[in-house]
């Protein structure tokens, strides 16, 4: 596990913490925590302060370029059976996951 690739963000409101503890257990869960030494969470304002476009509303941004997490969070990747692991996980803690591009996606309140 690439641990500091994954820490928590800092300046996520609670509903961020819970989906990035989510994640992160799932990722665990399915053995897909090698995250290719890119930095995988971001808050809204560290990714607005970026100059990003998308992703800057949600609760919690997610990087998976390189990463083998990708699969869980990028349609073409194909590996749907995961991808709705993920969305039922997330839906349990009140968010959902928005494929922003290739190589990041975005948690919002359901």
């Amino acid at each position: 596990m690439d641990r500091n690739d994954l820490e928590c963000p800092e300046g996520l409101d609670e509903l961020g913490r819970k989906a990035y503890a989510a994640i992160v257990a799932e990722l665990g869960r399915l053995g897909r925590t090698h995250t290719g030494g890119c930095r995988v969470f971001y808050s809204p304002a560290e990714w607005k302060a970026r100059g990003e476009r998308y992703g800057t509303d949600s609760v919690l941004v997610v990087v998976h370029d390189g990463g083998d997490h990708a699969a869980v969070f990028n349609f073409d990747y194909g590996c749907y059976e995961i991808m709705e692991d993920m969305r039922k996980v997330l839906e349990k803690v009140g968010c959902f996951v928005e494929q922003c591009t290739c190589w990041h996606s975005a948690v919002y309140k359901i």
